[in-house]
């Protein structure tokens, strides 16, 4: 992970939390040697998995079930996706209740994260508007 990549990324994980969602980013330094990536291997550690998983609930979920959302951070210009990660977030995307998304830098995280919060309340509010006309 590139140091502009990474700096994108610690801001986007201070924002998560003080948004009050819960945060993963799996480890990404691992030494070279063969044993320890045949360790690594064998733990289950693969290339491309998404470097934040974000859980979305509180505030935001009173009412839902919580959210599971997984961005794989990019520099804000000249980041490049490999396959196994464009295949990993491909992937994801067709998990039932799972959103995820290659993001350009902390805005970029930030925006997609805000919109699917957005799109998430209004979804929850037609749902209970309809449940309501069901019982009058």
């Amino acid at each position: 992970m590139k140091y502009e990549e990474l700096k994108e990324q610690a801001k986007f994980v201070r924002w998560c939390r003080e948004q009050g969602h819960k945060t993963y980013a799996p480890p990404k330094a691992f030494t070279r040697s063969g044993a320890q990536i045949n360790d690594n291997t064998r733990a289950g550690f693969t290339s491309g998995w998404p470097d934040v998983a974000i859980v979305i609930y509180g505030k935001y979920r009173a009412n839902s079930l919580p959210k599971l959302v997984f961005v794989e951070m990019k520099r804000c210009k000249g980041g490049i996706t490999s396959p196994k990660q464009r295949e990993w977030i491909d992937l994801l995307r067709f998990c039932e209740g799972v959103s995820a998304q290659i993001c350009n830098g902390f805005e970029e995280a930030k925006a997609f994260i805000s919109r699917f919060i957005e799109k998430e309340v209004d979804r929850d509010l037609e749902f209970n508007n309809f449940v309501k006309e069901l019982h009058e």
